[in-house]
Formats: C-alpha cells, structure tokens, sequence
C-alpha cells in the first residue's frame, strides 16, 4: 500500500490522489495513478490505468493470480473492471461514502474477489484532505473559478466531515498497545460493548474475509443459545479485522457482570472448536455471501483467541503505553 500511496501522490495538484498497483507473485507488476483530469480520460482512474499495465505485462486479461492495491474504494466502473478481471483480493485505503463499490454505497463483490479495506486508511485519508483543502483556499481566494463546482460534484462527504464531533469510544484508545484480548470499549447504563481483539492492530495480521464471515455466523449462533443469550444485543466483526464487537444487556438496569460474559465467551469457543457439521447459515436463503463461510478457519480462529484467553489474566482493561504486551 505505501506503493500505491507514493502513486497516488503524483496525481497532484490536478487530479484526486488516488494511486494503485498490481501485485503478482509477491511482485509489482503494475502501478498508475488517477489521470482523468491530466488526461480528459474518463476512464482514467488509477485502478483502470494498472489493470491494463497488468494484462499488458502478463499478456492476459485474466489477473486471477493477482493482488491490487488502491488507496480509495473503488467506484463501480473500477470495481466491475476488478472483479472482470478475477483479481484474488483488493486491498483498499479509505471509504468513498459517495462512489464507492466495494460495501459503502454499493457492493459488487459479490463472490471471487476477498475484500481487505481500511489499509493505511490514516495517509489515504490525510491525502485526500490536502487535496480537497488546497481546493478551497484556491476557491476562497479567487484564483480558481472552477474549484467550488468541482468540490460540490467530487467532495460532499468529505466536506461534512470537516464539522467538529466527537469521536466516538474505539478512537480515543491508542492502537499502537492493544494487544490481543478481550477489553470493555464502553458501557452504556446497562449495555456494555466488549472488544473481542483477535489480532494485534497495524501489524498486517489480519483475518481472512472467509475466517470472520465465518466466525460471526458461529459466534453468534452459539452465544444466543448459551446462558447470557436473551440479553445478546449484537456480535459483529470490526472492520479493521483484527476483531469483533460484543454487546451484552446485564439485569436490574446494571451492566453485566464482565466474568460472566468472559466465561460464556470461552464456552462459545470451544463449541465451535467442538463443533461437527458445516457452518450455521450456510445456504443462499440464510446469507447473503454464503460462498464465503469455512468451517475450517472458523474454527483456527476460535481455537487462537481461546488460547489467548487461556494464557493470561484477562481484567477487560486497555494497555496504555509500550509495556503493555498482555492483557492484564
């Protein structure tokens, strides 16, 4: 991604920064970055310009053997000509809230392409920000009378997103120290959320779209038949994926009792450890992605966090400096 990011660099000052590159065999096989207003091309998005770098360099059209690295969601021109192409995977930087196709507003991934976003999200972001800035000034001081039009069809979600708001809970924790875990993200009278940390943040070490679609399906299922599963409010994965999210209801209007839901958490993992049968949900009519669900790695997830849970004191309680290498 840092490839794709230093792409996506050159594309300024004209252009959107968005940068892309192609990745073989471990290999960069192709990069470009987004020319349509350089180049009057409307098809000039960084993502189409690699892909036929790519077909060129392999003499195919068919990169099923490849990666692709783009440091914005694509927008359904680029995500259908990924998805033509029979790309492995895509990794992506930041959402597009306005285009994007790849789950924000619209979703043509459907099957055969495994989806990992949100990487380097911070320095895609903070790309996207000096360009979409820069534009202003010149529009606030007159010296580009074509910037405010250009801003209002490109940057409406942008623009709202430089309002002051809070920050939600999980963005006030330092990432840098959550190791993996099982922490209390907030409480809410009487709902607590507990982060189900799987994997260390930013370190590359993800779960596979195939592992956590397939964990959410079990999890869920087993914690909603186990003791505290009349007051399960949710079970879902982070999007990051180095994690889920927990949201349990505790009794007489308090929290619940953080042992209690740790104790039915290591039960729910070794039911899928145990488990025997495919996975729950696993047919066109119960999910909408049921092509992707793997008992197999459903249960290596659960087994790794289970251990994790096993090996340490766990006290629900965030690390807070470079010493904190357990949870505890």
């Amino acid at each position: 991604m840092e490839e794709a990011l230093q792409e996506a660099a050159l594309s300024l000052p004209g252009d959107v920064p968005v940068g892309a590159v192609v990745v073989r065999d471990g290999r960069i096989i192709a990069r470009a970055h987004n020319v349509r207003e350089a180049e009057h091309s409307p098809t000039g998005h960084a993502e189409m310009r690699a892909l036929e770098a790519a077909a060129q360099a392999i003499g195919d059209w068919r990169l099923n053997e490849c990666d692709v690295y783009v440091t914005l969601e694509p927008c359904p021109m680029c995500a259908g000509a990924i998805s033509s192409a029979r790309c492995r995977r895509l990794y992506f930087g930041a959402y597009d809230p306005e285009a994007g196709a790849a789950g924000s507003r619209f979703n043509l991934f459907d099957r055969g392409t495994e989806l990992y976003p949100l990487i380097c999200e911070a320095e895609a972001s903070a790309l996207l920000s000096r360009f979409f800035g820069d534009l202003r000034q010149k529009t606030d001081t007159g010296t580009d009378p074509c910037s405010k039009k250009y801003i209002e069809e490109n940057d409406g979600a942008e623009m709202e997103n430089t309002e002051k708001i809070e920050k939600i809970a999980s963005f006030t924790v330092d990432h840098r120290y959550i190791v993996p875990g099982m922490y209390i993200s907030r409480i809410d009278g009487d709902v607590t959320t507990f982060d189900l940390r799987t994997r260390r943040p930013n370190t590359g070490d993800l779960m596979s779209n195939a592992a956590m679609h397939s964990v959410e399906h079990m999890f869920a299922t087993y914690i909603r038949n186990s003791a505290i599963g009349p007051r399960v409010i949710y079970f879902g994965p982070m999007g990051c994926q180095t994690g889920f999210y927990l949201l349990v209801r505790g009794i007489g209007g308090e929290p619940p009792e953080p042992e209690e839901v740790l104790t039915a958490t290591k039960d729910t993992l070794r039911k899928i450890i145990e488990h025997r049968g495919d996975v729950f949900g696993k047919s066109e009519i119960e999910c909408g992605n049921y092509r992707n669900l793997d008992i197999d790695p459903a249960k290596a997830e659960a087994a790794r966090f289970l251990g994790v849970l096993e090996s340490a004191e766990v006290t629900f309680r965030y690390g807070t400096g470079p010493d904190a290498d357990k949870n505890k």
